[in-house]
């Protein structure tokens, strides 16, 4: 289960093939309510065993914050609407 910043909760499964985690089955639900882009940094904070918290950050701000990061070509950060 997803819990967006404003409390909402999303069914969605999760696989991993290849060494790479994919989400299905409710992740599209994730992507409309969050209005995500291509390219979007998010960050999973497990609340319990089943449920992630996610924090998404649009060309480098959330709401107040802002980020910067130098990631890899390896970090393989996708997001797949």
């Amino acid at each position: 289960m997803i819990q967006s910043q404003d409390g909402r909760k999303f069914n969605v499964s999760i696989s991993e093939a290849k060494g790479k985690i994919f989400f299905f089955h409710g992740w599209s639900n994730v992507v409309k309510h969050l209005q995500l882009k291509k390219g979007c940094l998010m960050l999973f904070n497990p609340v319990d065993l089943s449920i992630f918290k996610v924090t998404h950050f649009i060309d480098g701000v959330f709401q107040s914050s802002f980020w910067t990061s130098l990631l890899s070509t390896t970090s393989n950060f996708v997001v797949i609407p």
